[in-house]
Parts: C-alpha cells; structure tokens; sequence
C-alpha cells in the first residue's frame, strides 16, 4: 500500500512538472516577447504635453492682450448708509 501512495506521488509530480515544462517552452517559443521602450516612449510624452502646456500659453496670453482692462465705477461709500436708513423708515 506505501508502495502504492509513492508511485502515484513520483507519477503525479512527473506529470506536473513535464505539463508545466511544456507550457513554459510553448510560451517561449509561440509568442513575441512584448518589448516596450519606455525612454522614448516618455520622451515623446512629456514632449506632446510641454507643446500642449505651450499652445495654451501662447493663445492665453493672446486673450490676455485682446482683453481691455476693465473700468470699475466705485460709489461713494455714504449710498449704502442712505439705502440702510431707507429701509429702516420703511419698515
């Protein structure tokens, strides 16, 4: 019975290994490997964002410079004590 229980662990274990074997060679030799230049890859990035970040540079300070500044009509500071005193005759 021991006997048994050890070849069925050796058969079992042998048939593991040569299954995983076989997936592993299959693996290596039916696939492309996947080869991904990050340097580059980057690079290119941050140089698409730095021309972006640019462009809006660019046009932002053109719609800066179009824009006339703004006049601001201040009132005196007396017209909102009238407008309080106002109110409280009202009510």
């Amino acid at each position: 019975m021991l006997l048994w229980i050890i070849i069925q662990i050796i058969v079992s274990l042998s048939l593991i290994i040569l299954v995983h074997k076989l997936y592993e060679y299959f693996k290596e030799s039916l696939t492309d490997p996947l080869e991904k230049d990050y340097m580059n890859e980057s690079k290119q990035k941050y140089e698409e964002m730095y021309n972006i970040l640019k462009n809006k540079e660019d046009t932002n300070s053109k719609i800066v410079k179009e824009k006339e500044p703004k006049k601001e009509k201040k009132e005196p500071a007396h017209s909102m004590k009238d407008e309080l005193n106002d109110y409280i005759k009202h009510i």
